[in-house]
């Protein structure tokens, strides 16, 4: 539902995205360069952006026919199902899938049913603790109401795709309902409610319409037009002024006293009939038997039955003889057969009427029994047997006068409340006390909800935005079936301002102190049907009321999981039955059975989370993760964590990557993550400079993308340039500037010089592939020529790359949205030449589909895997067609990321239904790759740690390694560490054996060793200003750690102009007492007379932050890294250059230090040293470095020249020689006081 009131102004994209048919990319443009300029702030129109995209990318129109899959592979859920609400690391607000409604059976209170946004319909048999798919054949995904026959919990109607669907099995198999009128309606289906007293009146609440059909859904009628929101029945509907006859015995003719069954105003139900005068007893508690104790005596007056709690009956009277025990059973919900009355004759075992259902003896002294009647000799009847009568008493026909049932219309920018008396047929508007918009106001969505503890109440929960403020527009009750209504809550007036009088409870504070909230989207409302005062209120958060709405409090906020009654965010249904308290929401099923004083979560089984980004370890298929609609990232780590499945990171990510040479390091959107392999102990964390391009449109991100050889270079999409990093993402080079934004990257696994990218300048703008072959110097455009493409070129591409070929490459054209087949004959396509030709390989089994990825298949015979919103196809060289490989695969499954895992011969798919693996669609010869964890080497980092990363199978896989020049030469490994000595290069051959063949590879000067050092003279100083592209600066290092020394641009360096820095992000690095290092190249220092003194200067600036001091420190190595002596070191105050600053902090003009350090006084003159600048993480702020210089003199310079009084000299030694070593003369200002400024050169 829209977000639209008048009286905000709106910001253009918003205008445009709630307008009737919005250009998806307009919208998407206008939005984008909104928050170019714009602060983004979380509210509900940006909620709602981000919602409407999902749809966009996840909508699919296509089917797709029974399988024709010729494998008799299944494909297996492999969860998440579930998740570890308490381990260490787990998200702030941990949930595994989104849910839309939950309903309990009353016939069967162990099973269940619920409906989720993106994986179909949901069932249990145990309450909750396991679940089951029943919706794997339907071409379904979000169900968003559920109803379950009341006498029969295998009946279930469920909506869907704009349809309501019916099964009869509990399941198992499904119908679509309605004729063919209503079937052809495009519904929005909001509600689906049973009458309970007739299991054949079905009502649906719809966007079209309130229907109702009298067949249990063959047919509908339309009883009003509108959009309806609710239906609700009132509690004491059942049986409620039901009028029998005059009765007569049908034995003998006698005549009785009229016998009436009266129930208004929850009034308890009074019997009135024969001569004992009235007698009453109270049916609103349908299904509970009662003991009750009657005295009858003979005929004597005024006996009254009153209800005590919910479960007894006494009886008082005025000339009581005795005391006989009497059975009472109500009748139970939706019963419309009346009731039966009997009694026995007071001889134990003989029972009047044979074969009258309802006469059940239960003592020699019983005298009454009520019960349900189905049948017998009065089937539509109220039958009574009484002492010195003969036979049975038959008292009229019941006929059911009134059935209350309630509804919620929404009419324009308000909604409407509608009651009929009548069972539905027609329905009457009261407005009294009713919220009335004004003008530029709205008030589109309400809940309502009742309580049989007192039947004729009503609780409404209005929402939208009045007089300066949206969210809550309020509590409104009625206590007479809705005739008139009263504000509750919250404040003097609707809607308003949020402040501690007037809360709101649709925001995202448990205060209701903040404006605004998702109302139009999570909203949910019940009464505790044993005390009507209690009210549970749905948003954001959970709120509570126990004083009938007049005050309420959040027992847990969405983001305090660690709280007893915590609920995941966004709750979408609350629902009572009997003592059952259910929850729905976007990160699962929630269960309380004390009336939400605890809550815990039950979901186990049900597979719905929707992975917007996945991936997996190439070494350990139990490690993935990847960033979930709604829910955070949802990580494996092997069994490590309750359930399997951690929640972590935060809600509605996108980004998923495993290292391929280190199972236990993973990325996401919160940056890299090291596994602890402990449920108890936290992740680290390691910041990213960089991260890919991540969207919610198909075909708009980007991806890591390794380096073949090496497992901590990889190739990221970020805006327009293609970045590389060469330490795992410290820091990263850029390879190339696309005028368009970077997606697919895709490099050539047998010649990674060779690296293809797919471009998006827009969403309707022409999508483009270029080529390099020499690592990204030069480029070319090889996009699909148009007439190959049959026009419409604004479709994105994923490509994927032959594992034996460099010119072979697939690309899939993958649609933004779902709901257009305008490429049909023109998806798939393939090239043998690098992209000079193009083969297309469509055919009509691929029509209707919409591709999202395709991934080819290691050492196959040209064998890709294709997913689509809908399913996976496969297809090889040898096969003239595309065959769908689906065994098992839920319908409408959307395939996020196909990952082949070939250690297992498995194919993983991380989809919108959590993920799925299968075995490889066909087994192929193994493909030799060689890789390892650097390749550039020098003295400080002599060894290599080769990993395997071939496509081969474990269970028989033979490794055969040569390293001509290493240490040792040769290895049976299949991760051999080897040792370089000598500077040079290295090749590596590696040769691999399966039980399907074994492949060979070899790499020419794969490894390069190289020892650099830079020589201190007279005339030549080190310097480092770290303005270049390049981070750590050629010949320095960053050795992997838990987090990492970055380059930043900054607005105010040292000269208080923008300047590129080093920095290191403490703000958001929570490694305590961790340490990071940037290490320079070798520098050898000058020496001799006239260079007496090395000085090591350089520029800093940090502010700290209170109670988080970190340090800095710097260490002198003279033998190439094997030992390092710290020269100095400091933190906190002392390392401040302006006072601490509570949130992430830049330096500002001034705010920067200089500071020097004369290496001479630690002995250093002439030496071969590195240094090492170490930062120490106390989770504090920001510390940044510049100009980092080693000068061979004794003059210390600083960069500024401020006066005019200078003069120019020349510097000679102490034998009055000029100190000239080439063209260049050094030169100094020197000012009246004597001090030296700044150091020129002069031709």
């Amino acid at each position: 539902m829209k977000y639209n009131d008048k009286s905000e102004n709106l910001p253009n994209w918003a205008e445009l995205m709630y307008s009737e048919n919005p250009d998806e990319g307009e919208v998407i443009k206008l939005y984008r360069e909104y928050y170019k300029t714009n602060e983004f702030v979380k509210n509900k129109h940006t909620q709602y952006y981000k919602r409407w995209i999902r749809n966009i990318s996840r909508y699919t129109n296509s089917k797709v026919e029974s399988s024709s899959s010729k494998s008799s592979n299944q494909w297996q859920c492999i969860g998440p199902w579930d998740f570890d609400q308490h381990a260490a690391s787990r998200s702030y607000a941990p949930g595994a899938a989104h849910v839309y409604t939950v309903e309990q059976s009353l016939s069967n209170s162990n099973v269940l049913y619920a409906g989720t946004a993106t994986a179909g319909a949901w069932k249990t048999t145990d309450k909750g603790m396991n679940w089951s798919l029943i919706t794997k054949n339907l071409e379904l995904n979000s169900v968003y109401a559920i109803e379950i026959d009341f006498t029969d919990f295998n009946t279930i109607y469920i909506s869907g795709n704009g349809v309501v669907y019916k099964s009869v099995d509990g399941g198992n198999n499904w119908n679509i309902i309605g004729d063919a009128n209503f079937i052809s309606l495009n519904h929005s289906i909001k509600d689906i409610k049973l009458h309970p007293q007739d299991n054949q009146k079905l009502f649906v609440a719809s966007n079209q319409g309130l229907y109702l059909s009298n067949n249990a859904g063959l047919t509908f009628n339309q009883v009003m037009s509108g959009s309806f929101q609710e239906i609700e029945f009132q509690p004491s509907g059942t049986l409620s002024n039901m009028s029998l006859a005059t009765p007569i015995d049908p034995n003998t003719g006698q005549s009785g006293n009229a016998f009436n069954l009266i129930n208004t105003s929850g009034s308890p139900l009074v019997i009135t009939g024969f001569s004992q005068g009235p007698s009453s007893i109270n049916t609103s508690d349908t299904g509970v038997t009662m003991e009750v104790y009657m005295t009858l005596g003979n005929y004597i007056s005024s006996p009254v039955w009153t209800l005590v709690g919910s479960a007894m009956v006494n009886l008082t009277t005025g000339a009581a003889t005795g005391y006989i025990p009497v059975t009472v059973i109500s009748i139970p919900a939706g019963d419309t057969v009346g009731i039966w009355i009997g009694r026995t004759t007071g001889i134990v075992g003989y029972t009047t009427g044979s074969g009258i259902p309802g006469v059940s003896p239960r003592s020699q002294n019983t005298d009454l029994t009520i019960t349900e009647g189905h049948g017998g000799a009065y089937p539509n009847g109220v039958q009574f047997s009484q002492r010195n009568w003969n036979g049975i008493v038959h008292y009229g026909n019941p006929s059911l006068l009134v059935d209350t049932i309630y509804f919620i219309k929404q009419t324009g920018d308000s909604t409407e409340f509608y009651r009929s008396d009548d069972g539905g047929n027609t329905l009457t508007q009261y407005t009294n006390g009713w919220p009335s918009p004004g003008s530029g106001d709205e008030q589109k969505r309400t809940e309502i909800a009742v309580s049989p503890a007192s039947p004729n109440k009503i609780v409404a929960l209005a929402t939208g935005s009045a007089n300066g403020g949206s969210g809550l527009y309020g509590i409104y009750i009625s206590y007479d079936k809705g005739e008139n209504w009263t504000f509750q809550c919250c404040g003097p007036q609707p809607s308003g301002a949020p402040s501690a009088t007037n809360i709101n409870m649709m925001g995202w504070q448990p205060d209701g102190s903040d404006d605004g909230g998702q109302y139009y989207y999570d909203l949910a409302l019940a009464v505790n049907p044993n005390n009507a005062d209690s009210i549970h209120v749905g948003g954001v958060n959970h709120w509570v009321s126990a004083d009938n709405g007049i005050t309420f409090t959040c027992p847990a906020k969405w983001s305090q999981p660690h709280k007893k009654g915590y609920v995941h965010a966004d709750i979408h249904d609350i629902n009572y039955s009997g003592d059952d308290l259910w929850f729905a929401c976007d990160g699962g099923v929630f269960y309380s059975a004390n009336a939400g004083d605890s809550i815990t979560k039950r979901m186990f089984g049900i597979a719905g989370s929707d992975f917007w980004g996945f991936g997996i370890g190439f070494k350990d298929k139990d490690v993935m993760l990847g960033g979930t609609y709604h829910n955070g990232t949802l990580l494996k780590d092997g069994d490590t964590y309750i359930n399997n499945w951690l929640c972590t990171d935060g809600g509605d990510g996108i980004r998923g990557f495993v290292n391929f040479g280190n199972p236990r390091m993973a990325y996401s959107d919160y940056g890299g993550k090291i596994l602890s392999g402990d449920r108890t102990v936290d992740i680290s964390t390691f910041s990213m400079n960089l991260k890919p391009n991540a969207s919610y449109i198909v075909g708009e991100s980007s991806q890591m993308e390794f380096d073949p050889r090496c497992f901590n270079w990889h190739y990221i999409g970020n805006d327009t340039t293609l970045w590389l990093s060469k330490n795992n993402g410290g820091s990263f080079e850029a390879i190339h500037h696309f005028d368009e934004k970077v997606t697919s990257v895709e490099v050539a696994w047998s010649n990674p010089n060779v690296i293809y990218v797919a471009t998006w300048p827009g969403w309707w703008d022409d999508k483009k592939i270029y080529r390099t072959t020499d690592g990204g110097k030069t480029w070319i455009d090889i996009t699909i020529p148009s007439a190959q493409l049959n026009g419409y070129l604004s479709r994105s591409y994923d490509i994927t790359v032959s594992s034996n070929d460099e010119n072979t490459l697939w690309v899939a054209r993958c649609s933004q949205s779902g709901n257009y087949n305008l490429i049909d004959g023109y998806n798939v396509f393939k090239s043998i030449d690098g992209g000079q030709n193009w083969i297309n390989l469509s055919t009509p089994t691929l029509d209707g589909q919409h591709m999202t990825n395709i991934e080819h298949q290691r050492g196959s015979n040209g064998g890709v895997y294709l997913g689509t919103r809908n399913t996976v196809y496969y297809r090889n060289n040898a096969m003239n067609d595309w065959v769908i490989y689906d065994n098992n695969l839920p319908k409408r499954t959307f395939s996020t990321q196909l990952v082949p895992y070939y250690r297992e011969g498995l194919l993983i798919n991380g989809t919108n239904r959590s993920v799925y693996e299968i075995d490889l669609y066909e087994n192929s010869p193994p493909s030799a790759q060689i890789a390892a964890n650097r390749l550039e080497i020098n003295c400080m980092n002599d060894t290599v740690h080769f990993v395997d990363h071939s496509a081969v199978r474990l269970n028989s896989a033979i490794w055969e390694w040569t390293f001509p020049g290493g240490t040792p030469s040769s290895s049976t490994l299949e991760n051999p560490v080897v040792v370089y000595n000598a500077p040079g290069t290295y090749d590596v051959t590696l040769k691999v054996t399966d039980a399907y063949g074994s492949n060979t590879q070899t790499i020419l000067g794969l490894i390069k060793y190289s020892d650099s050092t830079f020589i201190i003279t007279n005339t030549q100083n080190y310097s480092e200003e770290f303005e270049t592209s390049i981070f750590p600066p050629e010949s320095w290092e960053t050795p992997p750690s838990s987090f990492s020394w970055q380059s930043i641009v900054v607005d105010t360096g040292y000269n208080c102009h923008p300047s590129t820095v080093s920095y290191v992000n403490h703000y958001w690095i929570n490694q305590i007492g961790e340490e990071a290092y940037l290490i320079t190249n070798k520098i050898r220092l000058g020496s001799g007379s006239y260079l007496s003194e090395n000085l090591l200067t350089y520029d800093y600036a940090y502010s700290g932050y209170s109670g988080s001091d970190d340090g800095f420190r710097i260490d002198i190595s003279t033998d190439c890294g094997d030992t390092w002596d710290s020269i100095y070191g400091a933190s906190g105050t002392s390392l401040q250059t302006v006072p601490y600053v509570g949130s992430a902090w830049y330096p500002t003009c001034g705010s920067w230090k200089k500071d020097t350090l004369n290496l001479t006084n630690f002995g250093l003159n002439g030496e071969t040293i590195m240094i090492r600048f170490t930062a120490i993480n106390d989770y504090g702020n920001r510390f940044f470095m510049d100009n980092v210089r080693v000068n061979g003199t004794n003059i210390s310079l600083t960069p500024s020249v401020s006066s005019e009084n200078k003069k120019l000299i020349r510097i000679v030694d102490v034998l009055g020689r000029v100190v000239e070593k080439s063209r260049n003369t050094l030169l100094f200002y020197i000012y009246d006081d004597g001090s030296v400024e700044e150091k020129i050169f002069v031709e």
